[in-house]
């Protein structure tokens, strides 16, 4: 007597164990999807697990395009933080495909751009940030920083004065301002703007003592202007070692 199952038995019982792997793999990629999007958004986790997690959702063309692009947007992000800049400027430019009108995602390929010496494209970039963003200083003080490297003085000085119209109490577009001056040689026009940004933002002062304190100047009291910090302030900007310091940038 034949022990071998009939030919339909088989089929049915191959395909049924077809359909459980089926079900079975679907399981595991919704469970890593879902994993994925979790650690998309948990920016406590290092950039690169974030990074990786981010452009599988952002790849995922099952997910909403809204969640793609602001996937997309993190990941340039995570990949700017790793100094990844050609990965960082694929992510951005992947968030701007899925959602043309996402100004911070041109700001964030600008700096990527900028890094890899693609000095047009960024350009180009901080515009189309700042054309979408007309009113948002921070975009208009992203592009100035941008002149000031670029050493396109008027242009970096009109956004920088722009920002501050925008946002009076915004502390950084005045230590560029004074970054400018100091550079020049006009060190009391940047002393003001300087002793104007500390001001309006303690941090600044903070980061100002420590750049003192690292080249060899007295910084005086933590989290205090004193007259000391002063004294040391000018003797440093006599030797262009505060802000705006790079080899090829010298006073005139």
């Amino acid at each position: 007597m034949s022990r071998s199952l009939p030919l339909a038995a088989l089929r049915a019982a191959s395909s049924a164990i077809i359909a459980l792997i089926a079900m079975m793999s679907a399981s595991v990629a919704v469970a890593q999807d879902r994993t994925a999007a979790k650690q998309c958004g948990d920016l406590s986790l290092p950039p690169k697990t974030v990074a990786a997690a981010c452009r599988k959702v952002a790849d995922d063309a099952k997910q909403p395009v809204g969640e793609r692009a602001a996937a997309a947007f993190r990941a340039g992000a995570a990949y700017l933080k790793l100094k990844s800049y050609a990965l960082a400027e694929d992510s951005y430019s992947a968030a701007i495909k899925l959602d043309a009108k996402l100004a911070d995602a041109y700001a964030g390929r600008a700096s990527a751009r900028e890094e890899l010496k693609k000095t047009a494209e960024a350009e180009a970039d901080h515009n189309m940030a700042v054309s979408l963003k007309p009113t948002d200083a921070r975009t208009i003080y992203n592009r100035g920083v941008f002149y000031f490297r670029s050493d396109k003085e008027k242009q970096a000085r009109n956004d920088f004065y722009k920002a501050i119209e925008l946002d009076p109490k915004a502390g950084w577009p005045r230590v560029y301002l004074g970054a400018i001056d100091d550079l020049k040689g006009k060190d009391d026009l940047a002393l003001g703007e300087y002793e104007a940004a500390f001001r309006l933002d303690p941090s600044i002062l903070s980061q100002f003592q420590l750049s003192l304190e690292s080249q060899g100047y007295k910084a005086g009291v933590p989290g205090k202007y004193t007259d000391e910090m002063r004294k040391s302030l000018i003797e440093c900007m006599k030797k262009n070692c505060v802000i705006g310091k790079r080899s090829d940038r010298k006073k005139k």
